[in-house]
């Protein structure tokens, strides 16, 4: 519908410039009277006589334009996801730095721990043996 609606609008322009074309050459046969009047018809004339080749390839170039909106507007979208997935992966990353952090504070501290568990068992079976050989005196004793 719109490629239709730009052909119509493009001929309609075409028939526009032929008939500012045709009226020019009316202008300029009558126009040869006034010297200035005349010179700007003339400069107007051959601007127009100028972009008259590009009339042909209009239609062209704006099927062209249409076309290359759809892939610059896919382009601009691809860019933005782009993007977000940049910033998502340095979260990431980010994230999983401060993960490993104190995943390696979690493992120093079980660490710690560990050993002082394994202190505290050692204590616990000094003292263990120590009230077994206290009791066994006692038991001697008797």
């Amino acid at each position: 519908k719109q490629w239709y609606q730009r052909r119509v609008a493009i001929t309609a322009g075409d028939t526009r410039l032929q008939a500012v074309l045709h009226k020019m050459d009316l202008l300029k046969s009558k126009a040869k009277d006034i010297p200035e009047t005349n010179n700007k018809i003339t400069e107007v004339y051959d601007s127009v006589r100028k972009i008259e080749p590009v009339i042909s390839i209009l239609p062209n170039i704006v099927d062209r334009l249409s076309a290359l909106k759809v892939l610059h507007e896919q382009a601009a979208q691809f860019a933005s996801n782009l993007t977000t997935l940049e910033t998502t992966q340095a979260n990431v990353t980010k994230n999983l730095a401060n993960q490993s952090a104190l995943l390696k504070k979690v493992e120093d501290n079980i660490s710690e721990n560990l050993k002082q568990i394994t202190e505290n068992c050692a204590n616990v079976n000094a003292r263990i043996d120590k009230i077994a050989a206290k009791g066994a005196q006692k038991k001697a004793k008797k």
